[in-house]
């Protein structure tokens, strides 16, 4: 309905079909997508690659910069690491596109 798809499994195929061809915002969604486990077997280190995939492009993804924070903070599909969860805090501080939400979702 609307252009989305209500099928978990369908939506995750579309997504890691984007994200392969260089989709940023659907490397982010793919790594939320892995997170929870939706239309795919939860993974966290598939999660953490895919954040790190959308982090490391030229453009702002404030969302993806935001996981980072968490999953490294807390160890989430990676080894704990303060110094690269400060990194990416920093580097959302920096930018003029952080929002409250991304603000909200690291505390």
């Amino acid at each position: 309905m609307g252009g989305r798809s209500e099928d978990p499994d369908k939506a995750a195929g579309l997504y890691e079909w984007a994200a392969d061809g260089g989709d940023v915002n659907a490397q982010t969604q793919l790594g939320i997508i892995y997170l929870a486990g939706r239309g795919v077997e939860r993974d966290e280190q598939l999660a953490f690659q895919w954040f790190l995939k959308a982090a490391d492009c030229e453009a702002p993804v404030v969302t993806a910069w935001a996981h980072m924070v968490v999953m490294y903070e807390q160890g989430i599909g990676t080894g704990k690491d303060d110094t690269k969860a400060q990194q990416f805090l920093d580097r959302i501080m920096d930018s003029k596109y952080y929002t409250a939400g991304a603000l909200h979702m690291i505390g």
